[in-house]
């Protein structure tokens, strides 16, 4: 039976058509991975297959698709237990107050036997190592465990179609290997599993079926072993840009000594002593959990520090790990245009469009913000951050829905931007591998104190 779409297009309101003359039969037990430029499609057809279409998703769609025989559009109700999504935006799928309540939440909803939903629920906390936090609460977490705990979640429910929107986005490495060993098992026992991912190098591998996506179209399927260089070129995350490094750095934007950060009297990272220069790239990587977004809301002044010393050059400006805290205007023109004047910035119009457009965003210069893709979201925070005139950007997980071109383009921003307007650049991230090809110089987190990486 399986998912069959037949000339299917799809679009939202006000948008044009955002997939295009889709045509595709999914077999029952493959696992299959769509890959894709930034706002290309690929979260959309998910929420298609998904069944949020039309009551949650509104747009328009002609053609026709069908999930075991029944129309996923307007037939959520009949897709529960069958179909199962972990949004890109996660955190909107967190409902309950602790940890093991939100994986218990929905075997409990479907009258699961209790001693299933207690097992269960000790399983997936022992597989995403979360068994030391249970009791959390779940707003309480950093981004990445939110994330953990959404994708538990859903695999306690065990459907037939599980989808995945971006599992990889914020989990660490070893998150990481137990998902992907998850994932495995889940396949072998015959779920059907569909994820939509940027970070696409550990999964090629293991996938069955490779499906490319460009402007709402798919334009290769088939065999996962796809060079290299074709996936560079279609926009796909297999490798990590390398950055420009510079011999003569500015002075000190930011240093720290002795510096102990925390919550509520209680230190997360202690003793910490870094340091960022004009035009330079500092990395800090750690696990999730490690206390990265702590130390940069500490370093920004939005929460206090414990102990010791920060000395800063302001304004500082930090881009969240989810990009919708960092948008506060009502176009993308004016995310950019307004922080530039209120700088007081010579030439402002022709700083905006030069971003803009750095940025691949002026075609949307018209448009809310919110209804970029989450990709798109993160880079027009980057540059309305840029247009504020800051001494320090910090990047709290940049790499997430970002493709290659994306991260490549973000880059070449900071390069020309850091210079000109003599900034430095902190990135937080669980990302070694991209913390190596874009940074002058790695600090990592290891037992509660930052170290630098020689």
């Amino acid at each position: 039976m399986g998912i069959t779409f037949k000339k299917f297009y799809f679009k939202y309101p006000n948008s044009d058509w955002v997939l295009k003359n889709i045509n595709l039969n999914i077999s029952d037990q493959e696992f299959v991975l769509i890959a894709g430029p930034t706002g290309s499609g690929k979260s959309t057809l998910l929420y298609v297959l998904s069944g949020l279409v039309p009551k949650y998703v509104q747009g328009s769609w002609k053609g026709s698709v069908t999930i075991e025989n029944i129309s996923p559009m307007g037939n959520l109700d009949k897709l529960i237990g069958c179909v199962g999504i972990v949004l890109q935006n996660f955190e909107d799928q967190l409902f309950s107050l602790s940890v093991e309540e939100e994986i218990a939440l929905g075997p409990i909803n479907l009258n699961y036997p209790k001693d299933y939903v207690e097992d269960i629920v000790r399983r997936l906390l022992l597989i995403f190592g979360m068994t030391h936090i249970k009791e959390r609460t779940v707003f309480s977490l950093s981004f990445g465990q939110k994330q953990r705990v959404a994708i538990a979640s859903m695999l306690a429910l065990n459907p037939r179609i599980l989808l995945l929107d971006e599992p990889f986005s914020q989990i660490d490495d070893e998150s990481k290997k137990n998902l992907i060993r998850v994932l495995r098992k889940l396949n072998s026992d015959g779920t059907t599993i569909i994820i939509a991912e940027h970070d696409v190098k550990p999964l090629l591998h293991m996938v069955d079926r490779l499906i490319l996506i460009r402007d709402g179209k798919i334009i290769y399927d088939g065999d996962p072993k796809v060079s290299e260089t074709k996936l560079v070129d279609l926009g796909i995350r297999i490798r990590y840009p390398q950055a420009k490094h510079y011999a003569d750095f500015g002075d000190a934007v930011l240093a720290t000594n002795d510096l102990t950060v925390g919550w509520y009297g209680t230190a997360i990272l202690r003793w910490i002593n870094i340091y960022v220069r004009e035009k330079e790239i500092v990395s800090i990587v750690g696990p999730n959990g490690s206390g990265k977004t702590t130390l940069g809301l500490t370093i920004c002044g939005i929460i206090p520090k414990l102990t010791g010393e920060i000395m800063r050059k302001q304004p500082i400006s930090m881009i969240f790990q989810n990009p919708d805290n960092n948008l506060v205007f009502k176009t993308v023109m004016d995310e950019v245009l307004i922080p530039l004047l209120n700088s007081k910035t010579p030439n402002a119009e022709s700083i905006v469009l030069d971003l803009l457009e750095t940025a691949n965003l002026y075609k949307y210069a018209s448009k809310s913000p919110h209804e970029l893709s989450k990709g798109e979201k993160l880079k027009l925070a980057i540059i309305s951050a840029i247009a504020s005139k800051p001494r320090l950007i910090i990047l709290d997980e940049p790499t997430f829905g970002q493709d290659y071109k994306s991260l490549e383009s973000i880059l070449a921003i900071l390069d020309q931007y850091s210079s000109q307007f003599k900034f430095g650049v902190l990135i937080l991230t669980n990302n070694y591998d991209y913390a190596k090809s874009v940074s002058d110089r790695i600090y990592q987190i290891k037992h509660g104190q930052v170290l630098p990486v020689t």
